[in-house]
Order: structure tokens, then sequence, then C-alpha cells
């Protein structure tokens, strides 16, 4: 199910750009924390999951990246993951990284890729933040690079 979820999410961010007439070109870089459900914040053990606009493809032998500045609410640790979906819902491929808990409060900016042949074209990404039990995690932005 959770799977499922973030395929449609992920492929409902660049879907809702091209409805509204714009193309993969007019999208953002940086995306705010308020494209993410529930709008940037996860608190008391709850996800935060974030579709992920990539304006490109990504070259052969390269990375897709994504670049992700957030906060955690509480010294609980907090797993984000990096997802790419086929157009069929299949996964492809999944990174993970793990913010600093501690000291509290604690600002942070990391780093997460994925390699070209888990990113085709017609794929679709998402990223998904799980706080700890009893933790929240805030995401200020986040940023494809390639």
């Amino acid at each position: 199910m959770k799977a499922r979820f973030l395929a449609a999410m992920a492929t409902g961010a660049l879907s809702c750009c091209l409805a509204a007439g714009y193309g993969p070109a007019h999208a953002t870089t940086t995306q705010s924390g308020t494209a993410c459900a529930p709008a940037g914040t996860g608190g008391y053990g709850s996800p935060v999951v974030c579709p992920v606009v990539r304006l490109s493809e990504v070259p052969a032998g390269g990375v897709f990246g994504l670049r992700v500045d957030g906060f955690n609410t509480q010294t609980y640790p907090v797993t984000c993951t990096l997802y790419s979906y086929s157009y069929t819902g299949a996964l492809l491929g999944a990174a993970s990284f793990n913010p600093p808990a501690t000291p509290w409060p604690q600002s942070w900016d990391a780093f997460v890729g994925l390699p070209a042949s888990q990113v085709p074209p017609y794929s679709s990404q998402a990223l998904y933040c799980q706080p700890g039990s009893s933790g929240g995690v805030f995401l200020f932005d986040y940023e494809p690079n390639l």
C-alpha cells in the first residue's frame, strides 16, 4: 500500500505541472517542504512524503541526487528514503539517509542519490521521511541535482 501511494504521489508531481499547462522546464528546482504531505511536517511518528520533480534525464553512468534540508523536532532518529518507481508502479530503487538526532534541536542538510539505472526516463521519484516513535521531522526544502 505504501509503495502504491508513493508511486502515485511521485507521478502526480509532474502531472500537476503538465495539467496546469507547464512543461517540466517550468518546474522549480528547489521545492518547498510545503509540497509534502502533511505540509512538510511529520510529528509524533507520522511520516512526511514529498513528490520529486525531475527536470531532466539522468545521463548514463550518472547519479540523480536530492539535497534535503530539515530539522528534527526531538532527539529521536529520522530515516529518509528516496524511492524511484517505473511508470507501472514497480520499485526501481531506493536509497536512505539518517540525519543526526542529537544535539537537539538539530538542523541538517543531507544528500541522497540513485544511479541512472534506477532513474530511467518515464520513472517517478518520491522522498519519504519517517521520524522515530515519538519524534517529528520538518522539511524546509529539497532540491534535485544531477
